[in-house]
């Protein structure tokens, strides 16, 4: 029995269900074209282990009569990560940050090191064929320019931002598993500097912990190479321009919005 539709980011529809007492979500493909990639996030989910952060357990799978694929995941009650470092303290947020970066550099494959640089061009190539704004122009280039011949791969969540992040009982849970363009931390710790630097997941939000974000987004930096750095701000910029295509005129006035913020931040000519 189906008690009500949950808020998904993915295109998927996802509902909490109850059977013999039991709640549960089912996470379902909006098409049938899209299974494939709902059950290779569905892997990821099902094959991720770590001591200090979980997952929902998946319970089940299989195809609806649209010919849909699903999945089954145990129901995690909490609050997004979002929505807890906007009210905790400062100290606890900082120690759940530093957990989640450590997670992400912990995955890196130092010997696993491929050049992207064609999957970077087709994937920005992908974004001009559906929208083009001159506007973005000069942040494509900054990213194709790049020297992405010896990026270090390893494995992802794929959407790491503090939405897709559950804190439940003083335990963190990663929900809403994707599958990335490139295999790499490094897309991770991209989204959790969406989130700290533009605050992605408070755009519906009346109030944004702004100094507190400033706070946690320099304990992140603090950490990386200056070439670490380099490649994390490019993929940033990356994951905002893949948001634009499919934006509606609110999220895509916020998405230029947060990419002009990063052209002054960084310079961008």
């Amino acid at each position: 029995m189906i008690i009500k539709k949950l808020k998904g980011h993915s295109g998927c529809e996802i509902f909490l269900c109850e059977e013999n007492g039991n709640k549960f979500v089912r996470k379902i493909s909006p098409s049938v074209d899209y299974n494939n990639r709902l059950i290779l996030q569905m892997k990821k989910q099902s094959e991720f282990t770590n001591k200090a952060i979980k997952t929902p357990s998946v319970l089940a799978e299989g195809i609806n009569e649209k010919g849909n694929y699903y999945f089954d995941m145990d129901y995690i009650g909490g609050v997004s990560l979002s929505r807890f470092i906007g009210t905790s303290d400062i100290n606890t947020s900082k120690s759940i940050i530093n957990n989640l970066y450590n997670f992400c550099h912990s995955n890196l494959e130092l010997e696993n090191i491929i050049d992207v640089t064609s999957i970077i061009k087709n994937k920005i190539s992908s974004i001009s064929l559906i929208h083009q704004d001159v506007f973005f122009e000069k942040y494509k280039r900054y990213c194709i320019e790049y020297d992405w011949k010896n990026t270090i791969m390893g494995k992802c969540h794929g959407d790491m931002t503090f939405e897709n992040i559950i804190v439940y009982k003083s335990e963190l849970y990663l929900i809403d598993f994707l599958d990335s363009f490139i295999e790499s931390p490094y897309i991770d710790i991209s989204k959790m500097l969406q989130d700290l630097l533009v605050m992605w997941s408070w755009r519906e939000e009346s109030v944004e912990p702004f100094v507190k974000n400033i706070i946690l987004y320099d304990q992140i930096i603090k950490n990386l190479s200056t070439e670490e750095k380099d490649t994390i701000v490019r993929l940033l910029i990356i994951n905002l321009l893949r948001i634009i295509p499919y934006a509606d005129k609110k999220n895509y006035t916020f998405v230029k919005n947060a990419i002009s913020f990063l052209g002054n931040k960084l310079n961008i000519r």
